[in-house]
């Protein structure tokens, strides 16, 4: 592996979204992705993205078998922690069961396929093992010398992008989990319940939640998200 180039780390913070198509009718929204916990696994995913054309979304599987990152999508998979209520509201707002089977197959067969009717977008592009932690002052760039830096030059941007692709695109349903008072703060949206805000971006779905690992989590809260993801579902006003 050979040294990171600056001009490579700025082309991934502008233009990496995350996994699957912004063709795809639903769209589920984090803050950032999880899972890299040093400097080198960061690296050994820029050169993966520089290698399958730097795109701004690619297929969630196709890209961690290239990183080397396959335990969630082969054999009978454990289900990712966030992923899974995901997929569960998918399968709710498509009539299917969330039995584990289900979900597990989900998972590892459908996810964030490029072609796919998911997609995982995250507002800020590095992933980070824990909010607490930052690994990514090694690389001696002034606009990621600190978390606190690194979000305020990108996260209101990358929002605005993805808001505009949105508008652009029309998927039927987006979920933005985590971080609620930022999204409530730039969206239109009214309460539906004490974990969940609810409103309209032209024909498209907008719900506002708490991640999905979150304290008190239930499989109740996103089986209700996802009957909200289907635009024929009653909204509570």
């Amino acid at each position: 592996m050979g040294p990171i180039e600056v001009s490579t780390v700025c082309a991934f913070a502008d233009c990496f979204f995350g996994y699957g198509s912004w063709r795809a009718p639903y769209w589920f929204v984090g803050m950032e992705e999880g899972g890299v916990s040093s400097i080198e696994e960061f690296a050994t995913r820029l050169e993966v993205w520089k290698m399958v054309g730097a795109p701004e979304l690619t297929g969630l599987r196709s890209f961690h078998e290239q990183i080397g990152v396959t335990k969630w999508f082969t054999g009978r998979p454990p289900l990712q922690r966030t992923w899974r209520p995901l997929i569960r509201a998918v399968l709710t707002a498509t009539g299917r069961k969330a039995d584990d089977a289900t979900l597990r197959r989900y998972q590892a067969t459908s996810l964030g396929n490029a072609d796919g009717e998911t997609a995982l977008i995250e507002v800020l592009p590095f992933p980070s093992s824990s909010t607490r932690d930052w690994i990514y002052g090694a690389l001696e760039m002034e606009h990621f010398s600190s978390r606190a830096r690194y979000e305020g030059t990108l996260r209101l941007l990358r929002a605005q992008h993805i808001l505009t692709r949105i508008e652009e695109f029309h998927p039927r349903s987006v979920v933005l989990y985590g971080h609620m008072q930022f999204w409530t703060q730039i969206l239109t949206v009214r309460q539906h319940s004490d974990r969940v805000a609810i409103g309209d971006l032209g024909t498209t779905r907008v719900i506002v939640t708490t991640h999905p690992t979150a304290h008190r989590t239930t499989n109740q809260q996103w089986d209700d998200i996802g009957r909200l993801m289907e635009r024929t579902s009653p909204v509570q006003h």
